[in-house]
């Protein structure tokens, strides 16, 4: 069988169709939502940073109360020797001799006026 070369016929394709999806609504919940992590997070650093600009000062406010106590100390305790120096001196017994004898006119006694009691065992 001899088939004639005749053309085919030809019909339009059908034309495919895009699934049409609804139009998006430009939501403004995800424009905001970056902008308000950003906004939490700019403010928990700005807390931060004050809380350690705060430390910082107590810390330095401290380092200066303990620097005046230790120059206090130091001082207290220079006076301290001088005193207990002066207390020596002031209590020795020389100076207190001297000083009974001159301002208070008293004298060294002597053999007569020394009476030596004996203690015995015995009732």
């Amino acid at each position: 069988m001899i088939v004639a070369n005749k053309p085919l016929p030809s019909y339009p394709l059908p034309q495919r169709r895009e699934a049409t999806q609804p139009a998006k609504k430009q939501k403004t919940s995800t424009s905001i939502r970056p902008m308000l992590r950003l906004l939490v997070v700019l403010l928990v650093m700005v807390a931060l940073s004050f809380s350690l600009i705060s430390r910082q000062a107590q810390i330095v406010t401290k380092h200066r109360s303990i620097t005046k106590l230790s120059a206090d100390i130091a001082e207290l305790e220079a006076t301290n020797a001088a005193l207990q120096l002066e207390v020596a001196r002031l209590s020795g017994s020389s100076r207190i001799e001297a000083i009974a004898r001159s301002q208070l006119g008293m004298e060294r006694p002597t053999e007569s006026q020394i009476m030596k009691v004996g203690v015995s065992g015995s009732n």
